[in-house]
């Protein structure tokens, strides 16, 4: 831990914003992450936005959320979850919340140290499905075990006798504790044959006993009896990009959530998973898993909503399980903030929106700024809009890395490399100078690509490509400015929630979130705004 702060307090001096190190920011107005927040679910609803897409999510034709690591995919759960146990959702009669990162992991390890690495990769596939089926089937039994014996000690007999010989009656357990009892059987796969004509489910299905049969009959029967059952499945967030095994572990779970209805329709699944692990799915059944997944999109007008009634709450001594009228805290929001800033270009620019250009849009990154926010108001007594950029570039390098992280597993320098190709660099550039920075780093990229090197950095939202440019006048249009002024405008990955294409002609922006934070060299006299492109998101009329 040691080490980490001093390389943490190293990144921030090199950056020249090492006056940050000296706060540690408090959770003012609400923690980034879901699972602190929902510790409290009644107050965790009370602060909750109805975004159209949870929505959609709720919907029995969604399988899989998908969003950036920040944007709710997580609180939705945890949401669906809640209401599943108060009674409020009667859609389904149980609920289990799984939290599969360590069992990827784990499972990812045991093939790999099993015979199933002489298999290939649709057979590791088979295997993988199977090894997850049998998992969640158990995890199910035990459930319904715990809330039926009692009644139907009969209609549970089976499942009773299955899980007393596998020790799992008389004590809680989790996800690990069942692969911990399956990991046995991974080791004893086998070997293809000669022609490697094999059947990796006749393996398996010597180790799946008849008291395992005996009881996944009954677990079926008591569901058509009992309701529904729903999987709510979190944190698939760390993968090897190019690695055939932990590939094969993750394409196995999304063909097991796609095909659950199908092979047992009470049994219903919903998968939160990364934006930018999608693309590495689709060769399993593409149209399968676009059909039935639905994208994380936060208008401003969401995020807006977000912030201001956390904000209405902290400032108004609100109890914090109090519901508060919307259009109340966003009216408050507006009077206690000016309505404008002053960017760092030095012209007037509307508040809200200033922030969110310096964000991923996520409500995870517009949460930090505004604890920051909240936090230096109080602490320096300073006029609050003095405040903004200070607020802004607290904890960027942190918020860097952490849209960098999903590929910390194809490469463990990815901020590094980041960094180097970076820092010091322009704002705007073109494909050969990409190139050329790219290049310089080549002594640390080891295998990895140029080019897909170029791709992770574009994907990951801190590149994106120039689609128009808007001078203004002095003294003309809505931003009043005292000078000609350049606004170019850029599309981001993050925005458009699908892989940003490019070519040898494309201009390129790096995100006004990293320019403190890499010593980048800005142009006074430009602005690099993202093009509010979605439903709902301020536009700026320029003109």
């Amino acid at each position: 831990a040691m080490g980490e702060d001093v390389q943490y307090k190293h990144d921030y001096q090199f950056s020249g914003v090492a006056e940050m190190t000296q706060d540690s920011i408090p959770s003012i107005l609400g923690h980034s992450e879901a699972k602190y927040e929902w510790d409290d679910p009644v107050a965790a609803e009370a602060n909750y936005i109805n975004i159209d897409s949870y929505a959609q999510f709720i919907s029995p034709d969604c399988t899989i959320i998908a969003g950036r690591i920040g944007s709710g995919k997580t609180s939705m759960l945890y949401k669906l979850k809640y209401h599943i146990e108060s009674g409020k959702n009667r859609d389904y009669s149980h609920v289990i919340m799984l939290d599969t990162k360590e069992y990827i992991a784990k499972l990812g390890i045991a093939l790999r140290m099993s015979d199933a690495t002489k298999f290939n990769y649709t057979e590791i596939e088979s295997l993988a499905l199977q090894e997850w089926r049998k998992t969640i089937n158990i995890l199910i039994m035990k459930a319904l075990l715990d809330k039926l014996s009692d009644r139907y000690p009969h209609e549970t007999l089976a499942i009773n006798s299955y899980l007393q010989e596998q020790g799992l009656v008389s004590k809680k357990f989790s996800l690990l504790d069942v692969f911990e009892i399956l990991a046995n059987s991974l080791g004893k796969v086998g070997t293809p044959l000669a022609d490697g004509a094999v059947s990796l489910v006749g393996h398996i299905e010597k180790y799946m006993t008849v008291s395992y049969s005996e009881a996944l009959v009954e677990m079926r029967e008591l569901l058509k009896t009992h309701g529904n059952f729903l999987i709510l499945i979190d944190s698939v967030e760390r993968y090897e990009y190019n690695e055939t095994i932990t590939l094969a572990v993750l394409n196995a779970l999304v063909s097991f959530c796609v095909d659950c209805g199908h092979n047992c329709p009470n049994i219903s699944v919903k998968l939160a998973a990364p934006s930018e692990l999608i693309p590495q799915l689709l060769s399993t059944n593409p149209e399968k898993i676009a059909n039935e997944t639905v994208y994380i999109r936060w208008s401003h007008d969401d995020l807006k909503k977000f912030i201001s009634v956390r904000l209405y709450r902290q400032i108004n001594n609100i109890s914090k399980d109090s519901s508060i009228d919307l259009q109340t805290a966003v009216d408050f929001f507006d009077l206690y903030y000016e309505e404008e800033c002053m960017t760092r270009c030095g012209f007037p620019f509307p508040t809200f929106s200033y922030c969110i250009s310096h964000t991923l849009k996520e409500p995870r990154h517009i949460l930090a700024i505004f604890n920051a926010w909240y936090y230096y108001e109080k602490k320096y007594a300073k006029p609050r809009m003095s405040l903004v950029d200070k607020a802004i570039d607290y904890d960027a390098i942190t918020r860097v890395k952490g849209a960098l992280s999903i590929y910390n597993s194809v490469h463990p320098k990815m901020y590094e490399l980041f960094f180097r190709t970076f820092a010091n660099r322009k704002y705007c550039f073109k494909e050969s100078e990409f190139d050329e920075w790219v290049a310089s780093c080549s002594n640390l990229r080891g295998g990895l690509d140029a080019y897909d090197l170029k791709k992770f950095f574009v994907s990951s939202g801190l590149v994106g490509t120039m689609i128009e440019l808007h001078y203004l006048k002095p003294g003309g249009g809505r931003l009043r400015v005292d000078r000609p002024i350049r606004i170019k405008e850029a599309i981001f990955e993050y925005q458009i929630k699908e892989q940003l294409s490019f070519n040898d002609n494309t201009q390129f922006c790096l995100h006004p979130m990293v320019y403190k934070a890499l010593n980048v060299q800005v142009d006074r006299n430009t602005l690099v705004y993202p093009k509010p492109i979605e439903l709902g998101m301020e536009f700026i009329p320029w003109d």
